[in-house]
């Protein structure tokens, strides 16, 4: 059973000092708040923590360190959806969520589970999903997909402009559906402890901003002028 699309107006509504200061941190997560002020005219150091403190407790950004797998020998990288029984599949997604090299664990139908898994070499990938994944009660067959390049992280996703109130909001694009409804372990995208491990998609609506913002300016011209700026820098 498939959850039904989340409504656009359902998350949290952005503005483009939001967007300005994501950007920033996108670029360095240990920016000061004062560093982010001076790039955001009419902006306070103090309401740029405001903000950053209002998007973290709303679940719209996390500012911790991602462990990058290459560097640390970990170069080979690959997919595997593994078929399960029907009334075992929950207690497979849990054994598997707890699998260290397992990225992520997302449910993608009514037996069928996918995986990410990062090892050092190809002979260690399939060890690893035969004495690992294959051995699971549960587990009728697994099928192995090896990644040989990654073009894009979803760390690296910027603010879509359809989420973006005011001036620097971008024509509403085609609405994106998510075709893995159930993420049991987050990679790269859900790093954090409320939406990275053991969330169910979609979530419940996250709490919108309403309402301005002490110390924000009236006029977001100026912002928005730096928001395209930045947008321009990144890659």
């Amino acid at each position: 059973m498939t959850n039904p699309p989340r409504n656009r107006s359902a998350g949290p509504r952005l503005d483009p000092i939001d967007a300005a200061i994501i950007g920033f941190l996108q670029q360095d997560g240990r920016m000061a708040a004062a560093d982010i002020a001076e790039h955001l005219p009419g902006v306070s150091p103090g309401v740029v923590r405001y903000r950053i403190n209002r998007l973290q407790e709303a679940g719209a950004i996390s500012i911790v360190a991602i462990v990058h797998p290459k560097p640390l020998g970990f170069v080979v990288m690959a997919d595997v959806l593994v078929e399960t029984e029907p009334s075992r599949t929950p207690q497979v997604l849990d054994e598997l969520a707890r699998l260290e090299l397992v990225r992520y664990v997302a449910y993608t139908g009514d037996r069928d589970i996918s995986i990410q898994i990062v090892t050092r070499t190809v002979q260690e990938l399939y060890s690893y999903v035969y004495d690992a994944v294959q051995s699971l009660p549960g587990v009728t067959r697994t099928r192995t997909y090896l990644l040989p390049d990654t073009r894009k992280f979803t760390y690296d996703w910027h603010v879509p402009g359809q989420v973006i109130s005011g001036a620097a909001a971008s024509a509403p694009a085609t609405e994106a559906r998510s075709t893995v409804p159930h993420l049991v372990k987050g990679g790269p995208e859900g790093h954090n402890g409320e939406t990275g491990r053991g969330s169910v998609f979609p979530q419940e609506a996250a709490p919108r901003f309403h309402g301005p913002v002490p110390g924000a300016p009236d006029d977001t011209a100026a912002v928005v002028g730096q928001v395209t700026k930045l947008r321009r820098r990144m890659p």
